[in-house]
């Protein structure tokens, strides 16, 4: 299994910050019909030594599944084009995981 997390930092440059209402939205309209599952948190991030609330999106999907892969690497560019980003991480690891 692999682990693929996107981080996404929430100040729009020169825009202030992306807000609930919009992160939902984008969800909705960017998220949803590219992903079946995932699980979205919230934390503190750094750019540029500047902090920032940050969305981290998290799918756990087979090693073979490239469509996953794909899929989020096209959620992050659609977070970069439509929040002006300089940056959007997607980064994949291994998962050890065990069905309880």
């Amino acid at each position: 299994m692999i682990t693929t997390s996107i981080f996404m930092g929430a100040n729009i440059p020169n825009s202030g910050t992306v807000s609930t209402s919009m992160f939902k939205s984008f969800i909705t309209n960017e998220v949803t019909n590219r992903l079946d599952g995932f699980t979205l948190t919230e934390g503190q991030g750094y750019w540029k030594g500047e902090p920032e609330r940050t969305f981290i999106l998290t799918v756990i999907h087979d090693d073979a599944d490239v469509g996953i892969k794909v899929a989020c690497e096209e959620v992050a560019k659609a977070y970069k084009q439509q929040f002006r980003q300089e940056a959007v991480l997607v980064a994949s690891s291994q998962t050890v995981t065990a069905m309880v």
